[in-house]
């Protein structure tokens, strides 16, 4: 989802906050490729990865997309809403 779109149906400060939170999740995700495995750290780095990347997603969906669909129009709606689901079923299988 673009900066655009999050800054026109929540507005600027929102989107500032949600392209943060990418740029937290990266460096989470960082973190985790250079921690061995074995390391106590590299649990305590993923459960905030997985805790901050289901708040994030979980509240995408409930508010960004809901007034992004309103924004973009049916035919991106449909092509945003196919990407997505491949996407999603994607991760879910790695």
């Amino acid at each position: 989802m673009g900066y655009s779109v999050i800054s026109e149906t929540w507005g600027q400060d929102a989107a500032r906050h949600s392209v943060h939170e990418h740029h937290q999740l990266d460096d989470l995700m960082e973190e985790l490729n250079t921690t061995d495995l074995s390391s106590p750290t590299w649990l305590t780095c993923f459960k905030i990865q997985r805790h901050d990347s289901e708040h994030h997603m979980n509240r995408n969906q409930s508010d960004v997309f809901t007034g992004a669909n309103k924004l973009i129009g049916e035919e991106d709606n449909t092509d945003c809403t196919m990407r997505s689901k491949r996407a999603s079923k994607k991760n879910a299988h790695q």
